[in-house]
């Protein structure tokens, strides 16, 4: 019986250069040895205590050793860090060294787990692309699929604005802090990024972004560049910072949330280890668990919708299943976990399966009607599983200078604009916004699986956004988006062979909506939204075909949608062959 823990602090671990990476060390303290579990970040160590995937002392007392290092360049740790992208090559022998040394402990058993969220979790999956011989498990939570134009970088060709600009004012102070020609002009520029984090405003309402005062700050103004202006990377950039399957051998537990930006990127993940796992250790045994969360917030209330005691954090334990995992696999022992436990919102029930998406699913098919007047929730639009005839089509105008706010985000709280459900109300009253709504339902509809939505549009511009949203329509008339999707049209068919519209042409847009699990109750309705932006949570679409950050002024786009037997637009939902229950 564990009874008390041990910390050492700024514990430090010499890389193969000579760096000296620095690691708070929690461990029991009865001379014992144990199995490790390292955690990585660039966010400060101190933080991990903080975690809601594994509460990083009811893994001590569990019997683990929990090491909480600041990464190469960060806070305690020694070395230059030069941004996300560029240190990931170093970041991996990193990880690799720091498991050795560990492994190498006299408080260790030899048996090594990799853990870790959002950045620190990408570093969990480069790490075990390199095989530490001692490394036995790993757990990433809410990352994404690759390490270059990821979800919460860059979704279908379009910038991750809100989320970027927050993520590169959190890392420029300890950057600044390490200055060694630090001067007056730094120091304002400093002030006057501080000022703009309290009105975040000044920066994403600026135009041209390439401008932006806030971040001229040497090795911020690169951060910013790479997060923002230069987030579409090259094919090869990106082949190279994704990871490779083949090349990860140990089993991992997956995490991540309906309302994350990382959902699609976690899923992919799991999926790709089990199809594609270096051994078939690792293809046999990847776990996934998604709850009805965002990035961070682990909690029974989203937004503003209550998903039961079942989905708050003391009841989902995601810190019991992860130590469940690595008790199997660092330690072996026997313990119980599905393969996929997903949270069912509507019904508020966790549910277990042997598979993602759901064996005897079916894909079904719901269509957009209007005879020319779908624009806001005032329209005519209708959504059914009936073929269109001949309907005329929608047109609404979308203007970069009166961008649609964004109201629901994927993510986590940033700036002032929440995640998860909220009421859409006002964005369907606009009139640059089509909405396509069922009649109500006389039975439950679960769809639990991928979304994704067959738009066929024209656009009087060379390049436009499409946003689309899934609702839920509750007998009260509220609304709540229960998942959303984005394409940037220039990079419809390859987000690495960009292709300019030509006016007026009808063409056919697939958009990814992501996956979700969520039962539509009889006497709600489903509704589908349409419009052309979701700022600040994604850049707004300047019309012009110009990069990212270019334009000061931008030109307003006239997007026509068609719903016709010909040209038949539709949402594809994922129904499982099962009652909602």
């Amino acid at each position: 019986m564990i009874s008390n823990i041990k910390v050492d602090k700024n514990i430090a671990m010499k890389m193969r250069d000579g760096t000296l990476l620095r690691a708070d060390i929690y461990r029991p303290d009865d001379g014992n040895k144990y199995p490790a579990i390292l955690m990585r970040t660039p966010y400060n160590k101190e933080n991990a205590k903080y975690n809601r995937y594994m509460n990083l002392f009811e893994a001590v007392m569990s019997g683990y050793a929990v090491v909480s290092q600041d990464v190469r360049g960060r806070f305690a740790s020694n070395g230059h860090y030069e941004g996300e992208d560029v240190t990931l090559s170093v970041e991996a022998t990193d990880g690799y060294d720091s498991v050795e040394w560990i492994a190498g402990q006299s408080w260790c058993d030899g048996n090594v787990g990799l853990a870790g969220a959002s950045y620190n979790g990408a570093l969990v999956l480069r790490t075990a692309m390199e095989n530490p011989p001692h490394l036995k498990a790993i757990s990433p939570w809410v990352i994404g699929s690759a390490f270059s134009g990821n979800e919460c970088t860059l979704l279908d060709g379009v910038v991750a604005l809100n989320t970027g600009l927050n993520w590169t004012a959190r890392m420029a102070e300890d950057l600044v802090k390490r200055m060694d020609d630090k001067n007056e002009n730094t120091i304002k520029l400093l002030q006057l990024l501080n000022q703009a984090i309290e009105n975040p405003e000044e920066i994403y309402n600026f135009l041209p972004l390439k401008e932006v005062p806030h971040f001229q700050i040497k090795g911020v103004r690169e951060i910013w560049e790479q997060r923002i202006l230069n987030a579409v990377p090259n094919k090869e950039v990106a082949e190279h910072l994704s990871p490779v399957y083949e090349k990860i051998k140990v089993p991992a537990f997956h995490i991540s949330g309906w309302f994350d930006f990382f959902t699609r990127g976690t899923i992919a993940n799991f999926l790709g280890l089990t199809e594609k796992g270096g051994s078939r250790r690792a293809r046999e045994n990847q776990y996934l668990l998604v709850g009805p969360w965002d990035h961070s917030n682990v909690s029974r209330v989203l937004g503003e919708l209550d998903f039961g005691p079942l989905a708050d954090v003391r009841n989902a334990d995601p810190t019991k299943n992860v130590i469940s995992f690595f008790n199997r696999y660092l330690k072996g022992l026997e313990s119980e976990i599905p393969t996929v436990r997903y949270f069912v919102m509507g019904i508020n029930k966790w549910r277990n399966s042997d598979s993602w998406p759901l064996e005897n699913t079916n894909w079904t098919r719901f269509y957009f009607h209007s005879q020319g007047r779908a624009n806001s929730t005032n329209g005519d639009g209708k959504l059914d599983q009936l073929m269109p005839g001949l309907e005329s089509p929608d047109v609404f105008t979308y203007g970069p200078q009166n961008p649609i706010p964004s109201k629901g985000t994927l993510g986590q709280p940033v700036n002032g604009f929440l995640a998860g459900p909220l009421d859409q109300a006002a964005i369907e009253a606009r009139q640059d916004v089509l909405c396509y709504t069922t009649s109500k339902l006389e039975r439950s509809l679960e769809v639990t699986g991928p979304l994704k939505v067959h738009l066929f549009a024209s656009t009087s511009v060379v390049d436009t956004d499409f946003v689309v949203k899934v609702c839920d329509v509750h007998p009260d008339g509220r609304s709540f988006n229960v998942t959303h999707g984005i394409i940037r049209a220039r990079y419809r068919k390859s987000i690495f062979e960009p292709q300019l519209l030509d006016q007026g042409e009808i063409y056919e847009f697939v958009i990814t909506m992501g996956h979700t699990s969520h039962v539509f109750l009889a006497g709600h309705r489903i509704r589908v939204d349409i419009a052309g932006s979701c700022f600040p949570e994604f850049d707004r679409n300047m019309n012009t075909g110009n990069a990212v950050g270019e334009d000061e002024v931008g030109v307003p786009a006239k997007n026509t949608i068609y719903h016709q037997s010909k040209f038949a637009s539709y949402v594809e939902l994922p129904v499982p062959d099962q009652e909602p229950n």
